[in-house]
């Protein structure tokens, strides 16, 4: 689509008009094709920035854009910009001063209004590093430092270096992986990138010769700049004292302050300009928005209202000198080119209209006949042209739309469009304006590997931990022990009356961490009977649990079912009508469910996975199955809230279909409750979404096929068993939002049926996230903000005690605030009321304790403060942070932590990891992994928590995986193995070395992998990965490595002990038995063991060898050891 019949005419006019948003990326790309010099365009903030690149870039790839985005924080706020967002804006900073670039370029109106250095600031500040040169590492540090890179223990994101041996890691601004440089000397050798997630170098990219290392702030610090601050900022308006301010104080000595960015102008003595000074053609145009002239007005006058504030600060809060607006933001705006959809004569008219006259989708049961008919009248006139965000959602609908007799071919292009429009020549359609509306779908995610979360789930000292033979403990840290001469890293386990256990690191897999609430938890004396009476007692019991379930799942199979097939074409446009692109968790679960409703056997399957990861697709797909073959639906919820959530979502989903919903809660009247009964009952209504009424008994259906049960983890056993032997014949899908541990996803399957949604929808913004000492002014801004653009905030702190404190604070500083205040100490229907009317928009902000569940869905909740936030452990941060963002809006998370306390390194490495994940697309797995260490909740029934307190979440999860394998094996007469853990000394240093390693965190987190591997083939690649991350490996750590090599080895040749001393081997067999004696005794018996082997009283056979040194007696044990295995049946 060529709009310009000849270069530079849009340059001409003083406005464009007829200029709908779906038009606006076809007009630009024609902007920038028709001039060489940089045409600028000015957008009304960062997410059309984003999108209208995305756009023209699909429109035609060959279009230069460059985007130089708005922070994304507050004016005068206590944090500063992200990273990433300060990357775009460097690179794109550096490109103007240094070349001199054509094509567009995308302005947010945030940073429009902002002034910026002058262009020679951004001169000359790129070095090139180069494979071959000669470039002293000390030197190349100082200039990271210098650069405003920050030294870290592993590198996570842009602006991160990290240092190990030969081996130097850069995050660089500006690129997509970070590059390992591994010197030799001072001679630069090798240059590679690597994964985030691994740590490990990336083999097929890595001919890396050179790259550019770049700026990763906009402002560098040194201290001429930081003595030209401390001048300017003496001289600055405010009450406060400099010999008191810590900003001050920081800068004079040379430190570096969270939210400096706000007085960037002070470190120059030249002052600002705007953005448009860069621009040395004087054919370089500015284009704006028709929503931006009003927008900068309103900005101008919003950052007046904050420096005003910042001058007079709230009693109680440290507030420091607030710089003058004029100083960084600009008031004189250049006459620009604005382009907009309204017709002006007095603009120049390119022609787009709005598809005023496209069909009402909403109760139009004809409504795809009608588009059909829509594109047939236009299509002898115009040129048809369907955008669609995706392949899928393209193929999608075009089958909805041939299905309802489209026989006139379109033209397709894939690019992200809300809304079609229509010129002299050409009608836009979008796949919105047939399926619905979804949200803008970015595809920058990434998904992290449990390697990841493993290395981040890292012990803490003083957590409780529990030892599989000695009961419950106290976790003091990891210490290197000196026996004979040999180090050795041991974890320090106290138990009750001060008595340690030293635990080699390699016997990691004896513990576990005990989670869920250890405030009154008792420890257990070492070498007591108690602990084995009481790990005793819960084993007896979850047998009994492990039959019980082995139980249900063979009544299931002897069971008759309905069988539902998904094969008819209103099942299909069923499916098309889902306005998303599924995952492919989601799809697979679908698949699930739907091979599950076809075999003729009742369906009993859970779906497991996060709030907005799809759940409830699968419900509805699973339920229009049901009712389409003439079955009634019962959907169980926990909550009259959530009942109203699916009662609405049902209704729009299966809008233009024949079946009929109803709702049943406290809420619904009783005379209207009585009839829906009563309609139930007659088989009036297809589907019904209850509360608890459909437990209790007095709902009676007249053919049920299909019973859903949402949050699965707020009933009880005998709640949904109620329902099992009340319909025992009917399929049973049940949703929740509790991550189950891994540690019981394998016990599980087979006894049940298990779907796993792990992966986030791609539609979503990215939470941004601050981390902040508290300050009244920042969180007052952040409520007006949400609350001025329509939306509602969660106030979530750790503790009931503190609602009081905050409700005072909250009524003083926003009067006019409409808040509600829940807590668990609350009845339920008081609870309850206050949700509703929340969810109602009742009031403008809820103040909560850590009681939002995981299945509330709130869109119009687009920020939560969270009060002292470093109170909250890993899972919890995520999962409160989840609460928010699931609209088209921009969602924020405060993380507040109080300015006076010092938080611990765990607590500050928790936040730090939280605000990382945004960009690292944390997903599911965080959750769930942590829910591992901590206890995730009971999914199977309320009388095992007494159970659980008693071994830990941990243990009871592995007693119970241990319980139905032991259960599954008798009934298949199979082997019955109990799990047992082999004990190896064979006198060798054997650590990860702190000059190897010099984080603690990460070097308990390695030991922690590294106790999982169950195959050698595991550990190599374990010990290709350490050289790769670390450098050469050390004698210990090689030593650990072969250690744990040989553990694998002994497991399987059932040796529990392996000693080895100076005159040869001891070795111990589990229980005293071998599996093949007869075997044994040949071995012992042949020509090169019949001299050298013993078997001794206990049982155990010594093997006398001179093992020499280190390595050679390695590789006798291995030799022994592997020939014992190869005696060992299959």
């Amino acid at each position: 689509m060529n709009l310009a019949k000849k270069k530079n005419t849009f340059d001409t006019a003083t406005a464009l008009s007829g200029v709908p948003d779906g038009f606006l990326p076809f007009v630009l790309k024609d902007i920038a094709l028709n001039s060489q010099a940089l045409q600028v365009f000015v957008t009304i903030n960062n997410e059309q920035t984003l999108l209208l690149e995305r756009q023209i870039k699909a429109l035609d790839s060959n279009v230069p854009i460059l985007t130089f985005p708005g922070w994304d924080c507050l004016p005068y706020d206590r944090v500063g910009p992200s990273s990433s967002i300060v990357n775009q804006r460097i690179n794109t900073l550096l490109a103007l001063a240094n070349s001199t670039p054509s094509g567009l370029l995308l302005v947010s109106s945030h940073a429009f209004i902002q002034k910026i250095p002058q262009k020679a600031y951004f001169q000359n500040k790129v070095t090139l590093i180069a494979v071959g040169e000669h470039y002293p590492r000390a030197q190349l540090l100082k200039t990271l430092h210098k650069l405003g890179y920050k030294k870290v223990s592993t590198v996570y994101e842009a602006g991160d270096y990290a240092v190990r041996g030969s081996l130097l890691d850069v995050f660089v601004s500006g690129q997509s992986l970070p590059f390992r440089i591994d010197f030799f000397g001072d001679e630069i050798e090798t240059i590679k990138v690597f994964e985030i997630d691994t740590q490990t170098t990336l083999k097929d990219q890595n001919n890396i010769t050179t790259f550019l290392l770049k700026p990763s702030v906009e402002v560098l610090q040194d201290v001429k700049a930081n003595q030209t601050f401390c001048m300017r900022y003496e001289k600055l308006d405010g009450h406060q004292n400099t010999r008191d301010d810590e900003l001050y104080l920081a800068m004079k000595d040379n430190r570096s302050f969270q939210g400096i960015e706000h007085w960037q102008p002070l470190f120059f003595d030249e002052p600002f300009v705007g953005i448009e000074s860069y621009l040395e053609n004087a054919k370089s145009v500015i284009y704006t928005d028709y929503r931006v002239q009003e927008s900068l007005k309103d900005q101008y006058s919003l950052i007046f209202d904050y420096y005003r504030a910042r001058l007079n600060p709230v009693a109680g809060h440290y507030a420091h000198k607030p710089l003058p607006p004029e100083l960084f933001y600009r008031s004189d705006f250049r006459d620009c080119i604005n382009i907009s959809p309204l017709v002006d004569p007095r603009a120049r008219d390119l022609g787009g209209r709005l598809l005023s006259d496209f069909p009402l989708r909403y109760e139009n049961p004809d409504f795809f006949e009608d588009v059909v008919t829509y594109i047939s009248a236009h299509s002898h006139k115009k040129r048809i042209l369907l955008v669609c965000a995706s392949e899928g959602l393209q193929s999608r609908t075009v089958d909805l739309l041939q299905q309802h007799g489209l026989k006139q071919e379109l033209e397709y292009l894939l690019m992200p469009l809300d809304r079609g429009f229509t010129t002299h020549d050409q009608l836009v359609i979008t796949d919105q304006e047939i399926l619905g509306s979804r949200r803008f779908i970015s595809k920058e995610r990434k998904k992290r590997s449990k390697r990841f979360f493993t290395e981040l789930s890292e012990l803490e000292v003083l957590d409780l931990v529990v030892h599989r033979d000695h009961g419950i403990a106290r976790y003091m840290g990891l210490q290197t022990m000196e026996v004979q001469d040999i180090s050795h890293d041991c974890l320090v386990l106290e138990y009750e009356g001060g008595n340690k256990l030293f635990l080699p690191v390699e016997n990691m897999e004896l513990i576990t961490r005990y989670g869920g609430d250890a405030s009154f938890t008792q420890l257990d004396v070492m070498g007591d009977k108690k602990w084995a009476n009481k790990k005793g007692r819960v084993k007896k019991r979850v047998r009994l649990i492990a039959d019980y379930l082995l139980k249900l799942a063979a009544e299931r199979i002897q069971k008759v079912g309905d069988i539902f097939y998904g094969v008819k074409n209103d099942y299909k446009e069923f499916c098309n009508r889902f306005p998303y692109e599924e995952t492919d968790d989601q799809l697979s679960a679908i698949e699930d469910v739907s091979a599950d409703l076809s075999s003729g056997k009742p369906m009993d399957r859970l779906i497991c996975g996060d709030v907005g990861f799809g759940k409830t697709e699968v419900a509805l797909r699973a339920a229009f199955l049901a009712a389409s073959h003439g079955k009634q639906v019962a959907i169980l919820t926990p909550t009259t809230l959530l009942c109203r959530q699916h009662t609405k979502n049902f209704i729009e989903r299966f809008d233009g279909t024949p079946y009929k919903i109803a709702q049943l809660s406290r809420f619904v009247p009783q005379a209207k409750a009585k009839q829906i009964k009563k309609d139930v009952q007659d088989g009036k209504i297809d589907i019904l979404i209850a509360t608890h009424a459909i437990v209790r008994g007095d709902v009676e259906f007249k053919n049920l096929g299909l019973f859903i049960i949402d949050e699965e983890q707020h009933f009880g056993v005998k709640q949904k068993e109620r329902l099992r032997i009340k319909y025992p014949e009917v399929h049973s899908l049940t949703l929740t939002a509790t991550p189950i541990p891994r540690t019981l996803q394998l016990s599980l399957s087979g006894v049940r049926e298990l779907s796993l949604i792990m992966t986030p929808p791609q539609d979503r913004l990215v939470v941004r996230t601050f981390i902040t000492p508290e300050d009244s002014i920042l969180i007052k801004e952040a409520i007006l903000k949400e609350c001025n653009r329509g939306g509602q905030v969660f106030y979530v702190c750790p503790h009931v005690a503190d609602q009081a404190k905050i409700e005072v604070h909250l009524k003083k500083m926003l009067p006019d605030l409409r808040f509600a205040t829940v807590n668990g100490q609350m009845s339920g229907p008081e609870m309850e009321k206050k949700l509703n009317d929340f969810a109602d928009r009742h009031y403008d902000l809820l103040l909560a304790t850590n009681i939002l569940e995981s299945g509330i869905d709130m869109p119009s909740v687009n920020t939560i403060i969270l009060h002292h936030s470093h109170l909250f452990g890993l899972s919890q941060l995520y999962q409160l942070r989840g609460r928010v963002g699931r609209a088209k809006v921009q969602s924020y998370a405060y993380f507040t932590v109080p300015e006076s306390k010092k938080m611990t390194d765990n607590a500050t490495k928790r936040l730090e990891i939280l605000q990382s994940l945004d960009k690292l697309g944390s997903g599911f797995n965080l959750a769930s992994h942590d829910m591992d260490i901590r206890g995730g909740g009971n999914i199977l029934g309320e009388e095992q928590s007494g159970h659980i307190k008693e071994v830990g979440a941990e243990m009871y999860q592995r007693l119970l995986q241990e319980a139905i394998l032991l259960a599954k094996a008798e009934q298949s007469g199979e082997d019955i193995k109990e799990e047992w853990s082999p004990q190896i000394n064979l006198g060798a240093a054997i650590l990860i070395p702190n000059n190897y390693v010099d984080d603690l965190t990460l070097r308990l987190g390695l030991y922690k992998r590294l106790s999982t591997f169950t195959a050698v083939e595991e550990i190599d690649n374990f010990a290709a990965e350490l050289v790769d991350r670390f450098g050469k490996m050390p004698l210990e750590v090689n030593n650990l490595l072969q250690v744990y090599e040989l553990k694998l080895i002994c497991k399987n040749a059932m040796i529990s002990t392996l000693d080895v001393g100076p005159k040869g081997f001891l070795i111990g067999f589990h229980e005293n038995k071998f599996p093949n004696f007869e075997g044994l005794i040949t071995f012992l018996q042949g020509r090169e063991m019949a001299k050298r082997s013993k078997i001794r009283s206990d049982h155990k056979i010594f093997i006398n060898f001179e093992s020499g040194d280190l390595q050679n007696r390695f590789l006798i044990c291995r030799k022994i050891c592997e020939k014992l295995l190869s005696l060992v049946p299959l």
